[in-house]
């Protein structure tokens, strides 16, 4: 019987190679998304994105996964594509958000902003024209209640939204910045999604520039669910939004560490699945065609036979059992990687997110067959059997554990 692929170093490190070639090819660090319409820079608290349209930096928190227009993943430029958005900022867990929208100006003269509404039949539409010069601050007051006039109708008829409710808005000075902060509470129309919303406008160097920020829940929110931790949370962003290209300045002292590359770096998911591959087929046995008699006649068996020829005298012998054991370890691997990144950032990889439950119950057969088929063909199988055990797991286990406390205190936050 013939052995198709064996486990031996010579085949191992060329998947390892193929396997880390891929990595570098698909990787990139999170603080260096590839856009064409802007860029981000690390900084000690978060990171600042630079936006080509409207000429303006701001900052986003370091964790948070960041889409232009232009990303190539496909959720999120359908999204900003329908919703007229230019960046959006999505925490790991989902449930927090921060978009930035440049409102249209139908101004011609340098330095004016004028935001005008749409059909004046459509409710959702603001009606009032709101006109300034270079900066909010400079705006009368007349021109601020304009603005506040234009920015309730805007936010009350959202689209894909049921009407906001207890809404408030104010004027506040931050970092330097003039803003019209709006909080209120809305509810999605066709799923399950109740946003507490904190809605930054503010007016830099001729651009309007809208920050939504919002809070996710599945359940109603009131006001104090939401309003004093937004503000603790966004204001503190906001006084990063200044004119003009900063992300060559105030860049993290450790940026430059192998550390902090480390904790930023990301690569396509579908690369794990190069060893996955390899651990299926290894150990896979064909003893190719056979003769067998049937009646007087021989007959050829077929590729894969029967009668003891084919592709396995034995579909649970020890070697296919751990073969397959290590094949659904791996999967277990990926399916825990894909709950931490997200199904929207692991590519196919996201069809293993549901089925943790599966793979471990696989696993533990598997290895459960292992342990019982040896304890019935082995003699004095179970003689020193925890003292052998133990160190195997113990130790890889502890070692790991302490690899991650240390990696842990001194990754940037």
């Amino acid at each position: 019987m013939k052995v198709l692929v064996k486990w031996k170093l010579s085949l191992i490190l060329p998947a390892l190679v193929l396997t880390v070639f891929a990595i570098m090819i698909t990787g990139h660090f999170s603080g260096e998304e590839l856009s064409s319409l802007g860029k981000t820079a690390s900084i000690r608290n978060g990171v600042i994105t630079y936006l080509n349209s409207a000429d303006i930096s701001f900052s986003t928190p370091k964790t948070y996964s960041r889409y232009f227009l232009d990303s190539t993943t496909s959720w999120a430029t359908r999204y900003l594509k329908e919703s007229n958005m230019q960046f959006l900022a999505l925490a790991p867990e989902q449930n927090v958000a921060q978009e930035i929208f440049v409102l249209t100006n139908v101004s011609t003269t340098p330095g004016e902003v004028v935001l005008q509404g749409g059909d004046p039949k459509d409710k959702r539409q603001p009606k009032a024209d709101f006109m300034t010069v270079t900066s909010l601050s400079d705006a009368s007051e007349e021109e601020r209640q304009l603005l506040m006039d234009w920015m309730t109708v805007r936010l009350t008829y959202e689209e894909d939204f049921k009407e906001a409710t207890d809404m408030q808005m104010e004027y506040a000075e931050i970092g330097g910045n003039t803003f019209l902060i709006t909080s209120y509470s809305r509810e999605a129309s066709n799923y399950k999604e109740f946003d507490g919303v904190l809605d930054y406008v503010t007016i830099i160097n001729g651009y309007c520039i809208e920050s939504r920020c919002y809070v996710m829940s599945d359940s109603p929110l009131s006001r104090a669910d939401y309003e004093d931790a937004g503000r603790n949370m966004f204001d503190p962003l906001m006084e990063n939004m200044v004119a003009g290209d900063a992300t060559n300045t105030g860049k993290d002292s450790a940026e430059g560490t192998w550390l902090a590359k480390l904790a930023n770096f990301s690569f396509s998911m579908w690369v794990l699945l190069i060893p996955l591959v390899y651990i299926l087929i290894c150990g896979v046995t064909y003893i190719g065609k056979a003769n067998r008699i049937v009646g007087k006649k021989h007959e050829t068996v077929g590729w894969f036979g029967d009668g003891g020829t084919g592709w396995h005298e034995d579909v649970l012998s020890l070697s296919i059992s751990k073969g397959i054991l290590g094949f659904f370890s791996v999967l277990i691997i990926l399916h825990h990687l894909t709950q931490k990144v997200g199904a929207s950032e692991a590519g196919i990889v996201s069809l293993l997110e549901t089925f943790g439950v599966g793979f471990v119950g696989a696993f533990f057969f598997f290895s459960g067959y292992g342990l019982f088929t040896s304890y019935k063909s082995k003699k004095d199988y179970l003689k020193g059997f925890f003292r052998k055990r133990f160190p195997a797991i113990l130790i890889p286990s502890y070692i790991i554990i302490v690899i991650f406390m240390i990696l842990g205190s001194k990754a940037p936050l």
